[in-house]
């Protein structure tokens, strides 16, 4: 996809957003991990490990602690996961 970044080449803002998200699944979600990201202007897509699919409330306090980051920062992050391959 040609429009997107990587995480190598987010904006100063994209990179704030992911790190502020990155510290709040650290403080609240331990288990919860940051495996990729990409961003289109204020649209922040961050796969999260599987780990947030084994029960609906960490599923759900992951959405809370993305709508906490966005309304600091002014944009949308999209916190989804990709199931485990084996």
């Amino acid at each position: 996809m040609q429009h997107k970044n990587t995480k190598e080449n987010l904006t100063e803002l994209q990179a704030a957003v992911v790190e502020a998200y990155r510290q709040q699944l650290t403080a609240h979600l331990p288990d919860v991990e940051i495996l990729d990201v990409f961003a289109t202007d204020r649209i922040i897509e961050v796969r999260l490990n599987d780990v947030v699919m084994r029960d609906y409330s960490t599923l759900n306090r992951t959405t809370e602690l993305a709508i906490k980051v966005e309304d600091r920062f002014n944009v949308t992050l999209l916190p989804y996961v990709v199931p485990h391959e084996k």
